[in-house]
């Protein structure tokens, strides 16, 4: 398996996280919200083309819309539905389902054959840095630790991270024994932070329309 540079990420594959509850959005399905004319997914899938292979959208509905990308989508098994129930009556668990979800579809599908790290993304940041895989492949690499975290000078953003793909038996280990916490498995795991104090403004989460309509301003 070759390992990527910064000028050769095509064995990075994206896990882009898109399955949550939108509470705060009303119910709606926050990664299909419109942002200056397009979807916020759309704006982190277009952020990333640039800079890495592939991608796996982790989804729990809408699947036709997100469909259209072209991309495998992963049901996010975090919520689970009563028959006859509506979606704001599922339960989540979160969003390490959907990460667990998705990384074993990477390890057994086509894709974990050529695959060495994953990244981890919401689809709520729609304008991450153009160094953004780059900058947490090289320092991932030089640490020795298994996961590189993007700190924004303040805090972990813990959904934005990359993880070498030897430690994906690790996650499933951590959520099967009723693990949800992500900083918590990393912690476990082995990780880095990354320094993007310089970008910070890049990781803000967009989680309700009032902070939609702030970031279009």
């Amino acid at each position: 398996m070759s390992n990527p540079s910064p000028n050769n990420q095509s064995s990075i594959v994206a896990i882009i996280l898109s399955g949550g509850a939108g509470r705060r959005f009303g119910g709606l399905d926050k990664g299909l919200q419109n942002y200056r004319n397009k979807p916020l997914i759309e704006h982190v899938i277009d952020a990333l083309k640039a800079q890495l292979g592939s991608f796996v959208l982790c989804v729990n509905r809408n699947q036709d819309s997100y469909s259209k990308y072209g991309y495998p989508l992963v049901e996010d098994i975090g919520h689970a539905r009563v028959e006859g129930a509506s979606f704001e009556g599922a339960s989540f668990e979160g969003p390490m389902a959907g990460v667990n979800a998705a990384a074993a579809f990477i390890e057994n599908s086509a894709l974990g054959k050529n695959t060495s790290h994953v990244l981890l993304c919401s689809c709520d940041s729609p304008a991450l840095p153009e160094d953004y895989v780059s900058k947490l492949f090289e320092q991932l690499s030089s640490s020795g630790q298994s996961v590189a975290v993007v700190h924004d000078g303040e805090r972990r953003q813990n959904m934005h991270s990359l993880i070498k793909i030897d430690a994906l038996p690790s996650l499933r280990k951590f959520y099967s024994v009723g693990g949800r916490a992500m900083h918590r498995w990393y912690q476990e795991v082995g990780v880095v932070d990354v320094d993007f104090s310089d970008q910070a403004e890049a990781f803000l989460n967009i989680n309700s329309p009032e902070q939609l309509k702030q970031r279009m301003t």
